[in-house]
Parts: structure tokens; C-alpha cells; sequence
């Protein structure tokens, strides 16, 4: 099929099995055309994805039961993914929202750290680091295809890393604390959607496998914020109370 898209949606092809063949149910239009859609919404929702965790801690200056390592991970990984899919020429709607998610995990990153007086030499550093390592990533004169391949490899055990403390912490505290429900649940559904974009226009097993643990993770942190939800609640007003005080 022509990679050309009519209004954004359809194929050529798939425009005319539709607009005037009238065959709305053919399959293979129909999840492509659902596909793109999907697309469309996780750009959309990413946009705004981590605001609710942003809400959460800059107001209050509260980070508790957050775990920065979480959001350094994430975002190295979102980095790695999409740096690897833009060497690939992979569509921008299918990887498109890992760019806005690095711009605002950039900022967590940084309140959470900033709250913790933890922004020192290691910050700077690490940050430079970060920099360099993106725009050699993105130059193909320095970072090889095989290069990238293993680095996307590599985004299964970042993202689970990148997850793993954060459950341990809140099994640890009992609670989830500064954790939002809405940011989680929004990483859940856009790991879902997203498995179902990638099966339909990204030939690659890699990414798929990517958003498939992704899809679990976030679903292992959501139900965490459901099972401590009562618990999550007692700790931040007593924390509140004892910050009162």
C-alpha cells in the first residue's frame, strides 16, 4: 500500500475501499485506519501525560514515595526509542509521544531532585551526559544501525528497571504516595494502544516487545494504586499533618 495518507487516516487505497467501494468493514483498512487514530489520541494525550504528576508535587513540594530513579530510566528509554524509530524512518505517529514525555519527564526530573536538594555535580553531569549521548544517538556518522538495534534491545530491561523500584518502594511503604493514578493509568492505556499500532504499521519485534512489558509494568503500578488506595491516603495526610506542624 502507498505510504501517502489521505486526511491523515487513510491510505490512498483504503480511502477508496471506503469512500467509494462503501466497504466500511474491510478489515485490513479498518485496523489501519484504527491504528492511526490511536496514534493520533496518544500524541494528543501525551501532551498532557505526566501533568497530573507535575500537579502533584510542585504545588505541595512534596516528593514522598517517589523514586527518582524511576524517571531517570524512563526517560533514558523514551530517548533511546525515539531516536531508535527516527533512525528507522519509522512513522512520527507511531513514536511520536515519546518526545513530549521526555520534555516533561525532564521536569519531574528535575522538581524531584530540586525537592530532595539533591542538584549538585552528579546533576549537572549526568545531564550533560544525557545531552551528548542523544545527539550521537540521532547522527548516524557516530552511532551505528547495530548500535541502535541493541540500545532498543536495551529499552526492555531500562523500562523495567525504571519501574521495578517504584513497585518495591511502594510494597516497602505499604503506600504509593505522591504516585498519580491519572499519569499511570494514561501510561497503561498508551502501552496498550500502542502494542496494537505497532502489530499494524511497525514491522519490528523489538519495539513490539518494548510496549509489551510496558503494557505489564504499568499495569502492575496501577493496581498498586488501587490495593493501597485507603493507605496512600491515611500516609499523605499524616504527611501533611506532621509537615503542618
Amino acid at each position: 500500500m502507498s505510504s501517502e495518507l489521505v486526511y491523515g487516516l487513510f491510505t490512498p487505497e483504503c480511502f477508496d475501499v471506503f469512500f467509494t467501494q462503501h466497504d466500511f468493514l474491510n478489515e485490513v483498512c479498518l485496523k489501519l485506519f484504527i491504528s492511526k487514530v490511536l496514534s493520533i489520541a496518544i500524541m494528543v494525550g501525551s501532551l498532557i501525560i505526566k501533568v497530573p504528576q507535575i500537579l502533584k508535587i510542585y504545588p505541595s513540594g512534596n516528593v514522598a514515595g517517589l523514586s527518582g530513579a524511576m524517571f531517570v530510566l524512563e526517560t533514558i528509554g523514551y530517548t533511546i526509542v525515539g531516536a531508535y524509530s527516527f533512525r528507522q524512518a519509522f512513522p512520527f505517529s507511531t513514536y511520536g509521544e515519546n518526545v513530549f514525555m521526555i520534555l516533561q519527564n525532564w521536569l519531574i526530573v528535575f522538581l524531584v531532585y530540586y525537592y530532595r536538594k539533591a542538584i549538585g555535580a552528579k546533576f549537572i553531569i549526568g545531564s550533560v551526559l544525557y545531552f551528548a549521548g542523544t545527539v550521537a544517538m540521532l547522527n548516524g556518522s557516530l552511532v551505528t544501525v547495530e548500535i541502535m538495534a541493541a540500545l532498543q534491545m536495551s529499552t526492555i530491561p531500562i523500562f523495567a528497571a525504571s519501574r521495578l523500584p517504584q513497585i518495591w518502594q511502594n510494597f516497602r511503604n505499604g503506600h504509593t504516595g505522591k504516585l498519580a493514578l491519572i499519569t499511570v493509568f494514561l501510561a497503561w492505556a498508551g502501552s496498550c494502544a500502542r502494542t496494537f499500532t505497532t502489530l499494524q504499521e511497525v514491522d519490528d519485534q523489538l519495539v513490539l516487545i518494548g510496549y509489551l512489558s510496558g503494557m505489564a509494568l504499568n499495569g502492575v503500578l496501577l493496581l498498586q494504586i488501587m490495593w493501597y488506595w485507603s493507605a496512600t491516603n491515611k500516609a499523605l495526610a499524616a504527611a501533611e499533618q506532621k509537615r503542618r506542624q
